[in-house]
Protein backbone atom coordinates (compact mmCIF):
# COMPACT_ATOMS: atom_id res chain seq x y z
CA UNK A 1 0.00 0.00 0.00
CA UNK A 2 1.54 3.15 -1.11
CA UNK A 3 1.26 5.81 1.42
CA UNK A 4 4.08 8.74 1.02
CA UNK A 5 5.73 7.89 -1.90
CA UNK A 6 7.69 11.23 -2.63
CA UNK A 7 10.93 12.75 -2.91
CA UNK A 8 11.75 16.71 -2.43
CA UNK A 9 14.21 19.10 -3.35
CA UNK A 10 15.94 20.86 -0.47
CA UNK A 11 16.90 24.15 -1.99
CA UNK A 12 13.07 24.00 -3.46
CA UNK A 13 12.11 27.74 -4.55
CA UNK A 14 8.33 27.35 -4.89
CA UNK A 15 6.54 30.67 -4.14
CA UNK A 16 3.19 30.83 -5.99
CA UNK A 17 1.22 33.60 -4.85
CA UNK A 18 3.30 35.19 -2.94
CA UNK A 19 1.64 38.55 -1.08
CA UNK A 20 3.74 41.86 -1.70
CA UNK A 21 4.86 42.46 2.05
CA UNK A 22 6.19 39.14 4.40
CA UNK A 23 4.78 39.50 8.00
CA UNK A 24 3.72 37.00 10.76
CA UNK A 25 1.15 34.72 9.29
CA UNK A 26 -1.41 35.16 12.57
CA UNK A 27 -5.13 34.64 11.08
CA UNK A 28 -6.25 33.34 8.23
CA UNK A 29 -6.40 35.80 5.28
CA UNK A 30 -8.95 36.49 3.40
CA UNK A 31 -12.77 35.52 3.65
CA UNK A 32 -14.41 32.08 4.28
CA UNK A 33 -13.67 29.71 1.27
CA UNK A 34 -16.11 27.02 0.19
CA UNK A 35 -15.96 24.35 -2.67
CA UNK A 36 -18.56 26.02 -4.33
CA UNK A 37 -16.33 29.10 -4.76
CA UNK A 38 -13.75 27.79 -5.88
CA UNK A 39 -15.60 26.34 -9.16
CA UNK A 40 -17.37 22.91 -7.85
CA UNK A 41 -20.51 23.47 -7.26
CA UNK A 42 -22.52 19.92 -6.79
CA UNK A 43 -25.91 21.75 -6.65
CA UNK A 44 -25.26 21.97 -10.33
CA UNK A 45 -23.72 18.83 -10.87
CA UNK A 46 -26.38 16.85 -8.99
CA UNK A 47 -29.21 17.24 -10.75
CA UNK A 48 -27.14 16.77 -14.10
CA UNK A 49 -26.26 13.29 -12.48
CA UNK A 50 -29.90 12.65 -11.85
CA UNK A 51 -31.15 13.37 -15.11
CA UNK A 52 -28.55 11.50 -16.86
CA UNK A 53 -29.29 8.24 -14.24
CA UNK A 54 -32.83 8.32 -15.12
CA UNK A 55 -32.48 8.46 -18.88
CA UNK A 56 -29.87 5.76 -18.78
CA UNK A 57 -32.03 3.69 -17.19
CA UNK A 58 -34.50 4.28 -20.47
CA UNK A 59 -31.75 2.20 -22.38
CA UNK A 60 -31.79 -1.56 -20.23
CA UNK A 61 -34.13 -2.56 -22.36
CA UNK A 62 -31.39 -2.12 -25.41
CA UNK A 63 -30.01 -5.33 -24.52
CA UNK A 64 -32.72 -7.69 -24.04
CA UNK A 65 -31.75 -9.56 -27.06
CA UNK A 66 -28.63 -11.05 -25.06
CA UNK A 67 -28.36 -12.97 -21.61
CA UNK A 68 -27.07 -9.84 -20.14
CA UNK A 69 -28.99 -8.16 -17.95
CA UNK A 70 -28.32 -4.89 -16.09
CA UNK A 71 -28.79 -4.93 -11.86
CA UNK A 72 -31.32 -1.91 -11.73
CA UNK A 73 -30.89 -1.34 -8.13
CA UNK A 74 -27.00 -0.50 -8.68
CA UNK A 75 -27.88 3.06 -9.79
CA UNK A 76 -26.61 5.69 -7.85
CA UNK A 77 -24.06 3.47 -6.36
CA UNK A 78 -19.98 4.31 -7.18
CA UNK A 79 -20.20 1.29 -9.66
CA UNK A 80 -22.71 -0.34 -12.22
CA UNK A 81 -23.40 -4.08 -12.19
CA UNK A 82 -24.74 -6.30 -15.21
CA UNK A 83 -25.81 -9.87 -14.62
CA UNK A 84 -25.22 -12.97 -16.38
CA UNK A 85 -26.33 -16.44 -15.50
CA UNK A 86 -23.46 -17.18 -13.51
CA UNK A 87 -21.38 -14.47 -12.12
CA UNK A 88 -21.77 -10.02 -11.62
CA UNK A 89 -19.64 -8.10 -13.82
CA UNK A 90 -18.72 -4.36 -12.65
CA UNK A 91 -17.82 -0.99 -14.60
CA UNK A 92 -16.65 2.03 -12.99
CA UNK A 93 -15.25 5.44 -14.70
CA UNK A 94 -13.08 7.74 -12.52
CA UNK A 95 -11.16 10.85 -12.96
CA UNK A 96 -8.25 12.13 -11.34
CA UNK A 97 -9.81 15.94 -11.27
CA UNK A 98 -7.40 18.75 -11.13
CA UNK A 99 -5.47 17.16 -8.96
CA UNK A 100 -2.51 16.43 -11.87
CA UNK A 101 -2.37 20.52 -11.85
CA UNK A 102 0.11 20.78 -8.83
CA UNK A 103 1.66 17.89 -9.62
CA UNK A 104 2.61 19.59 -13.23
CA UNK A 105 3.55 22.51 -11.23
CA UNK A 106 5.78 20.45 -8.71
CA UNK A 107 7.32 18.96 -11.88
CA UNK A 108 7.88 21.85 -13.82
CA UNK A 109 9.93 23.64 -10.81
CA UNK A 110 11.86 20.89 -9.12
CA UNK A 111 12.14 18.75 -12.06
CA UNK A 112 11.22 15.77 -9.86
CA UNK A 113 9.37 13.18 -11.95
CA UNK A 114 8.20 10.92 -8.70
CA UNK A 115 5.15 13.66 -8.36
CA UNK A 116 4.03 12.23 -11.82
CA UNK A 117 4.24 8.89 -10.61
CA UNK A 118 2.18 9.75 -7.51
CA UNK A 119 -0.32 10.91 -10.06
CA UNK A 120 -0.53 7.83 -12.08
CA UNK A 121 -1.12 5.86 -9.36
CA UNK A 122 -3.63 8.03 -7.78
CA UNK A 123 -5.48 8.35 -11.17
CA UNK A 124 -5.79 4.49 -11.08
CA UNK A 125 -6.76 4.42 -7.94
CA UNK A 126 -9.74 6.25 -8.10
CA UNK A 127 -11.31 3.60 -10.42
CA UNK A 128 -9.89 1.19 -8.24
CA UNK A 129 -12.15 2.52 -5.03
CA UNK A 130 -14.91 3.03 -6.44
CA UNK A 131 -15.15 -0.70 -8.32
CA UNK A 132 -14.04 -2.35 -4.63
CA UNK A 133 -17.27 -0.95 -3.18
CA UNK A 134 -18.95 -3.79 -5.22
CA UNK A 135 -16.75 -5.93 -3.18
CA UNK A 136 -16.01 -7.39 -6.23
CA UNK A 137 -12.52 -8.83 -8.24
CA UNK A 138 -10.64 -5.56 -10.32
CA UNK A 139 -9.85 -7.38 -13.86
CA UNK A 140 -8.70 -4.53 -16.24
CA UNK A 141 -8.25 -0.58 -16.24
CA UNK A 142 -7.97 1.30 -19.32
CA UNK A 143 -6.38 4.77 -19.03
CA UNK A 144 -7.73 8.32 -20.78
CA UNK A 145 -5.66 11.11 -21.16
CA UNK A 146 -6.43 14.57 -23.00
CA UNK A 147 -4.20 16.87 -23.55
CA UNK A 148 -4.03 20.39 -25.16
CA UNK A 149 -0.92 19.90 -26.11
CA UNK A 150 1.40 17.26 -27.54
CA UNK A 151 4.27 19.09 -25.45
CA UNK A 152 2.48 17.92 -21.89
CA UNK A 153 4.15 14.48 -23.10
CA UNK A 154 7.30 15.19 -24.59
CA UNK A 155 9.36 14.92 -21.33
CA UNK A 156 10.38 11.57 -21.61
CA UNK A 157 10.88 11.10 -17.58
CA UNK A 158 7.92 12.65 -16.55
CA UNK A 159 6.13 10.13 -18.82
CA UNK A 160 7.81 7.12 -17.99
CA UNK A 161 6.90 7.55 -14.29
CA UNK A 162 3.42 8.07 -14.59
CA UNK A 163 3.40 5.06 -16.68
CA UNK A 164 5.45 3.53 -14.08
CA UNK A 165 3.04 4.76 -11.65
CA UNK A 166 -0.19 3.36 -12.99
CA UNK A 167 1.12 0.05 -13.64
CA UNK A 168 1.93 0.03 -9.86
CA UNK A 169 -1.40 0.64 -8.95
CA UNK A 170 -2.29 -1.81 -11.49
CA UNK A 171 0.23 -4.36 -9.37
CA UNK A 172 -1.35 -3.31 -6.07
CA UNK A 173 -5.10 -3.72 -7.26
CA UNK A 174 -4.39 -7.49 -8.74
CA UNK A 175 -5.13 -6.67 -12.28
CA UNK A 176 -4.05 -6.36 -15.73
CA UNK A 177 -3.82 -3.03 -17.74
CA UNK A 178 -5.13 -3.24 -20.88
CA UNK A 179 -4.95 -0.19 -22.44
CA UNK A 180 -6.77 3.08 -22.80
CA UNK A 181 -6.91 6.13 -24.89
CA UNK A 182 -4.70 9.23 -25.54
CA UNK A 183 -5.80 11.90 -27.49
CA UNK A 184 -4.45 15.78 -28.00
CA UNK A 185 -7.98 18.58 -27.71
CA UNK A 186 -6.41 21.94 -28.76
CA UNK A 187 -9.10 24.62 -27.59
CA UNK A 188 -10.62 21.98 -25.22
CA UNK A 189 -7.91 21.88 -23.02
CA UNK A 190 -5.39 24.04 -21.78
CA UNK A 191 -1.61 23.12 -23.25
CA UNK A 192 0.38 23.08 -20.24
CA UNK A 193 -2.50 20.11 -18.57
CA UNK A 194 -4.14 16.81 -19.04
CA UNK A 195 -7.29 15.52 -18.44
CA UNK A 196 -6.39 12.42 -16.71
CA UNK A 197 -9.08 9.13 -16.12
CA UNK A 198 -10.06 5.79 -16.49
CA UNK A 199 -12.10 2.81 -16.66
CA UNK A 200 -12.06 -0.49 -14.53
CA UNK A 201 -13.90 -3.79 -15.11
CA UNK A 202 -14.44 -6.41 -12.82
CA UNK A 203 -16.74 -9.27 -11.56
CA UNK A 204 -18.22 -11.07 -8.31
CA UNK A 205 -18.53 -14.66 -8.79
CA UNK A 206 -20.41 -15.43 -5.67
CA UNK A 207 -23.51 -13.44 -6.76
CA UNK A 208 -24.71 -13.54 -3.34
CA UNK A 209 -21.87 -11.45 -1.61
CA UNK A 210 -22.27 -8.62 -4.40
CA UNK A 211 -22.22 -5.68 -2.07
CA UNK A 212 -25.53 -2.98 -2.43
CA UNK A 213 -27.57 -0.96 -0.19
CA UNK A 214 -30.01 -2.86 0.31
CA UNK A 215 -27.97 -5.12 2.91
CA UNK A 216 -27.53 -2.42 5.38
CA UNK A 217 -29.52 -2.59 8.61
CA UNK A 218 -30.01 -0.54 12.00
CA UNK A 219 -27.28 -2.76 14.06
CA UNK A 220 -24.12 -3.19 11.69
CA UNK A 221 -21.19 -1.50 12.75
CA UNK A 222 -19.34 1.12 10.65
CA UNK A 223 -15.48 0.94 9.94
CA UNK A 224 -13.35 3.88 9.03
CA UNK A 225 -10.62 2.74 7.23
CA UNK A 226 -7.55 5.51 7.34
CA UNK A 227 -6.84 7.57 4.05
CA UNK A 228 -2.54 8.94 2.86
CA UNK A 229 -4.31 12.60 2.76
CA UNK A 230 -6.17 14.68 0.77
CA UNK A 231 -6.79 11.66 -1.72
CA UNK A 232 -8.31 13.31 -5.13
CA UNK A 233 -10.92 15.40 -3.80
CA UNK A 234 -11.31 19.30 -2.88
CA UNK A 235 -8.01 19.95 -5.02
CA UNK A 236 -9.95 22.84 -6.76
CA UNK A 237 -10.10 24.82 -3.68
CA UNK A 238 -7.17 24.20 -2.23
CA UNK A 239 -5.36 25.80 -5.61
CA UNK A 240 -6.82 28.80 -4.47
CA UNK A 241 -5.04 28.75 -1.22
CA UNK A 242 -1.37 29.56 -2.27
CA UNK A 243 -2.94 33.54 -2.31
CA UNK A 244 -3.35 33.06 0.90
CA UNK A 245 0.18 31.58 2.03
CA UNK A 246 3.39 33.70 2.74
CA UNK A 247 5.70 30.99 1.04
CA UNK A 248 2.72 29.77 -1.86
CA UNK A 249 2.75 26.11 -2.28
CA UNK A 250 6.29 25.41 -1.00
CA UNK A 251 4.46 26.61 2.86
CA UNK A 252 5.75 24.70 5.48
CA UNK A 253 2.38 22.39 6.53
CA UNK A 254 2.72 21.68 10.25
CA UNK A 255 3.20 18.26 11.04
CA UNK A 256 4.23 17.11 7.79
CA UNK A 257 5.60 18.22 4.59
CA UNK A 258 5.41 21.07 2.60
CA UNK A 259 1.90 22.22 0.99
CA UNK A 260 2.43 20.40 -2.58
CA UNK A 261 4.25 17.63 -1.03
CA UNK A 262 1.39 17.05 1.22
CA UNK A 263 -0.99 17.01 -1.92
CA UNK A 264 0.52 14.94 -3.64
CA UNK A 265 0.93 12.10 -1.67
CA UNK A 266 -0.42 9.25 -3.75
CA UNK A 267 -4.19 7.54 -3.07
CA UNK A 268 -4.75 4.78 -1.07
CA UNK A 269 -6.01 1.97 -2.91
CA UNK A 270 -8.03 -0.31 -0.69
CA UNK A 271 -8.76 -3.79 -3.21
CA UNK A 272 -6.26 -5.36 -1.28
CA UNK A 273 -8.31 -4.83 2.13
CA UNK A 274 -11.83 -5.57 0.18
CA UNK A 275 -10.10 -9.23 -0.99
CA UNK A 276 -8.92 -9.94 2.18
CA UNK A 277 -12.47 -9.39 4.23
CA UNK A 278 -13.66 -11.69 1.25
CA UNK A 279 -11.41 -14.33 1.86
CA UNK A 280 -12.32 -14.28 5.35
CA UNK A 281 -15.98 -14.91 5.03
CA UNK A 282 -16.87 -11.04 6.34
CA UNK A 283 -20.08 -10.46 4.63
CA UNK A 284 -19.96 -6.66 3.38
CA UNK A 285 -23.60 -5.12 3.56
CA UNK A 286 -21.99 -1.90 2.76
CA UNK A 287 -18.48 0.06 1.47
CA UNK A 288 -18.28 3.46 1.00
CA UNK A 289 -15.56 5.16 -0.49
CA UNK A 290 -15.31 9.22 0.92
CA UNK A 291 -14.49 11.28 -1.95
CA UNK A 292 -16.74 13.80 -3.87
CA UNK A 293 -19.20 14.95 -0.71
CA UNK A 294 -17.17 13.75 1.93
CA UNK A 295 -18.60 12.53 5.14
CA UNK A 296 -22.00 12.77 3.56
CA UNK A 297 -21.16 9.53 1.93
CA UNK A 298 -22.14 7.74 4.67
CA UNK A 299 -25.24 7.95 3.85
CA UNK A 300 -25.53 7.05 0.52
CA UNK A 301 -28.02 4.09 0.53
CA UNK A 302 -31.51 5.14 0.13
CA UNK A 303 -32.91 3.73 3.40
CA UNK A 304 -33.73 6.07 5.76
CA UNK A 305 -30.81 5.19 8.47
CA UNK A 306 -29.16 7.71 10.99
CA UNK A 307 -24.93 6.76 10.58
CA UNK A 308 -23.84 7.74 14.25
CA UNK A 309 -20.26 8.08 14.69
CA UNK A 310 -18.90 8.46 18.04
CA UNK A 311 -15.06 7.83 17.56
CA UNK A 312 -12.62 9.52 14.49
CA UNK A 313 -9.41 8.44 12.68
CA UNK A 314 -6.29 10.54 13.31
CA UNK A 315 -7.03 14.27 11.05
CA UNK A 316 -3.80 14.23 8.38
CA UNK A 317 -1.72 17.53 8.70
CA UNK A 318 -3.34 18.58 5.46
CA UNK A 319 -6.87 19.38 6.47
CA UNK A 320 -6.23 21.49 10.01
CA UNK A 321 -3.51 23.41 7.11
CA UNK A 322 -6.53 23.81 4.45
CA UNK A 323 -9.32 24.59 7.14
CA UNK A 324 -7.30 27.79 8.87
CA UNK A 325 -5.81 28.79 5.90
CA UNK A 326 -9.29 29.14 3.79
CA UNK A 327 -11.15 29.87 7.04
CA UNK A 328 -12.92 27.00 6.30
CA UNK A 329 -16.50 26.06 8.81
CA UNK A 330 -16.15 23.05 9.63
CA UNK A 331 -19.56 21.45 8.17
CA UNK A 332 -17.70 22.59 4.83
CA UNK A 333 -14.63 20.56 5.43
CA UNK A 334 -16.27 17.62 6.82
CA UNK A 335 -18.67 17.48 3.64
CA UNK A 336 -16.24 17.50 1.16
CA UNK A 337 -12.90 15.75 2.34
CA UNK A 338 -12.01 12.39 3.59
CA UNK A 339 -10.26 14.38 6.71
CA UNK A 340 -8.31 10.76 7.66
CA UNK A 341 -11.08 8.13 6.67
CA UNK A 342 -10.84 7.53 2.96
CA UNK A 343 -13.19 4.48 3.12
CA UNK A 344 -15.99 3.07 5.12
CA UNK A 345 -16.89 -0.64 5.53
CA UNK A 346 -20.42 -1.74 7.62
CA UNK A 347 -20.55 -5.22 8.77
CA UNK A 348 -22.60 -7.13 10.95
CA UNK A 349 -21.59 -6.14 14.26
CA UNK A 350 -20.90 -10.07 15.44
CA UNK A 351 -18.50 -9.83 12.58
CA UNK A 352 -16.95 -6.49 14.11
CA UNK A 353 -13.45 -7.76 15.53
CA UNK A 354 -12.31 -10.51 12.93
CA UNK A 355 -13.31 -7.24 10.34
CA UNK A 356 -10.85 -5.06 12.41
CA UNK A 357 -8.27 -7.59 12.74
CA UNK A 358 -8.05 -8.48 8.89
CA UNK A 359 -8.07 -5.33 8.04
CA UNK A 360 -4.96 -4.42 10.05
CA UNK A 361 -3.41 -7.75 9.24
CA UNK A 362 -4.06 -6.04 5.35
CA UNK A 363 -1.61 -3.28 6.20
CA UNK A 364 -4.52 -0.80 6.68
CA UNK A 365 -5.78 1.47 9.97
CA UNK A 366 -9.17 0.86 11.15
CA UNK A 367 -11.25 1.66 13.56
CA UNK A 368 -14.79 1.29 14.87
CA UNK A 369 -15.87 4.69 14.49
CA UNK A 370 -20.06 4.54 15.08
CA UNK A 371 -23.24 2.32 14.68
CA UNK A 372 -26.15 2.61 11.81
CA UNK A 373 -29.22 2.81 13.52
CA UNK A 374 -32.92 2.98 13.07
CA UNK A 375 -33.61 7.10 12.42
CA UNK A 376 -34.16 9.69 10.01
CA UNK A 377 -31.76 9.61 6.96
CA UNK A 378 -29.11 11.47 8.69
CA UNK A 379 -24.84 11.74 9.51
CA UNK A 380 -24.19 12.82 13.10
CA UNK A 381 -20.17 13.08 13.77
CA UNK A 382 -20.77 13.54 17.47
CA UNK A 383 -16.91 14.64 18.64
CA UNK A 384 -16.98 17.45 16.24
CA UNK A 385 -20.76 18.48 16.55
CA UNK A 386 -21.39 18.24 13.16
CA UNK A 387 -24.82 16.67 11.50
CA UNK A 388 -25.93 16.35 7.67
CA UNK A 389 -29.33 15.79 6.61
CA UNK A 390 -30.60 13.54 4.11
CA UNK A 391 -31.23 16.67 1.52
CA UNK A 392 -27.43 17.49 1.92
CA UNK A 393 -26.70 14.64 -0.15
CA UNK A 394 -28.91 13.95 -3.41
CA UNK A 395 -26.79 12.03 -5.94
CA UNK A 396 -30.27 9.40 -7.02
Amino acid sequence: MTRRSHTTSTNLSFRMGLPKKKKKLKQPRGSEMTYKDSGVDYGALDPLKIVCQNLAAQTRNNIGDTDVFELASTRGESYYALELPDRYLVTVTEGLGTRNRVAEIAGELTGNAQYYFNMGYSNAATAFNDLTTSGGRILTFSLHIATGSAAWMKNPRFMEAFAQGTKKACDDARCTWGGGETSTLRDIVLPNTAVLGGSAFGQVVDKSSLVDSSRVSAGDAIILVASSGIHDNGITLTRDLPTRLRHGYNTRVKGGGRFFEELLIPTTIYAKMIYALRKGNIPLHYVMNITGHGWRKLMRAPQPFTYRIKKLLPVPPIFPFIQHHGNIAAPEMWGNYNMGAGYAVVVPHKKLTAALSIIKKAGYQAIHAGDVEEGKKQVLLEPIGVEYEAGSLSIR
